[in-house]
This record gives structure tokens, sequence and C-alpha cells, in this order.
């Protein structure tokens, strides 16, 4: 780990297994081998390096964090699976990209609950904003939307 708490980076090098989710106390301990008990927001990454920024929001003034992980990321949670050669997340911007390098897509694999159907993306690029559930894909290769439970089926 090599870091500047003037700047306020860390970066993590070298097979980095992290585990997120929303906790209740300062000391709890997230199990990273089991994201299912992280719960719908929580989820689990292996990068091979991992940066993490902490920062001033550009409006507000509030504390942001930025996070920058590279080569072959895979983030999973209970409800998707995302691979990607390149992962930023801007919590101020609430912007997750995925990229991937020319030769392997980025890909995000989605479901709408738990063992429901599931959605899958391959691209160049795949730009996520979680609160508002919207995506943009640059460069698509696939898309293989699922249909939801009663999507398109008419009135009963």
């Amino acid at each position: 780990m090599t870091g500047n708490g003037h700047h306020r980076v860390m970066t993590f090098h070298d097979r980095v297994h992290t585990a997120y989710a929303p906790v209740e106390r300062w000391d709890a301990i997230l199990d990273p081998h089991d994201p299912d008990r992280l719960g719908p927001r929580g989820g689990v990454m292996h990068s091979d390096r991992l940066t993490v920024s902490q920062m001033e929001a550009p409006v507000g003034g509030q504390e942001s964090i930025e996070l920058e992980a590279s080569g072959n990321t895979i983030v999973e949670g209970s409800t998707f699976t995302a691979r990607a050669i390149r992962l930023t997340y801007a919590q101020a911007k609430d912007l997750l990209i995925l990229e991937g390098d020319g030769r392997s897509d980025a890909e995000l694999f989605r479901q709408t609950h738990i063992g429901g159907p599931t959605s899958k993306a391959a691209a160049r690029k795949i730009l996520y904003w979680p609160k508002s559930d919207r995506m943009k894909i640059d460069g698509a290769r696939t898309i293989e939307l699922s249909r939801r439970s009663g999507a398109g089926q008419g009135p009963r």
C-alpha cells in the first residue's frame, strides 16, 4: 500500500480483495467471502490495483470518494456481476464506469431481484448511475435484456 495523506490518496497493489456495504457501526466487520450476506447495496471487488481518493465535492463542499480499480477487475453483489479492465466510481457524480481494453469488453450482468432473469451488456465502455438506475453503453458488442415480470404482457 502506498499513500499521500496531504492529497488523501491511497493505492493498494497486487491482488486487492475488497468488501463494501453500508454498516451501522464504525468497527463493523464485512465478510468478503460471501457477497450475498453484504445486502443489496454491498459487494465484493477483486482487482490488481485499487486507488481510493477523498476530495471535496465540486458543489456543496461535502467530502466525496473516488475509486479507480485496474487489472482483471471483478465486482460481485447479490444481484449483479461486473467485469472490466478498468473501473472508476465518483461518489459526487453517482457514476460508475466500466471499461474494456480493446481486446476484452467490459461486462455487466444484472438482475432486478435475486433469482430473477439476468440482463447482460458487453461493451468498450459502460456508464452506470446507481441511484437513478440509468445506463449508457459506448461501443456495444452484446446487449441481452431480460423481461421484467409482468412487463409487456398486457392486461390480466
